[in-house]
């Protein structure tokens, strides 16, 4: 695991419909190099592709210094919690 200090993140969840695709859903981690001789203002570098058959969970949290909290203002509604919990619980049981 690497651990990356940038002033821009995005992070993309593509999902792939070719019916040759090697699986479902891409995420696709894209941060912004250091800008210095030869690297372009605003570029984005690629750092991670993770690919996948299962949805994405999204999970938005808070860092409280003593605990780790989720941060539903920044993330899901309170019924879509309801269903990252559900295809987690899914995901375990087909993984078990």
């Amino acid at each position: 695991m690497s651990i990356i200090k940038t002033d821009f993140v995005e992070i993309e969840i593509q999902q792939q419909t070719d019916p040759d695709r090697a699986t479902h859903w891409c995420t696709i981690i894209k941060v912004q190099p250091e800008v210095k001789p030869g690297v372009m203002a605003g570029a984005l570098e690629i750092k991670n592709i993770i690919m996948t058959d299962y949805d994405p969970i999204v999970r938005y949290t808070k860092d409280l210094g003593d605990k780790i909290i989720e941060n539903p203002q920044y993330g899901l509604s309170e019924k879509e919690e309801l269903h990252r919990q559900m295809r987690r619980k899914e995901f375990q049981n087909e993984n078990n």
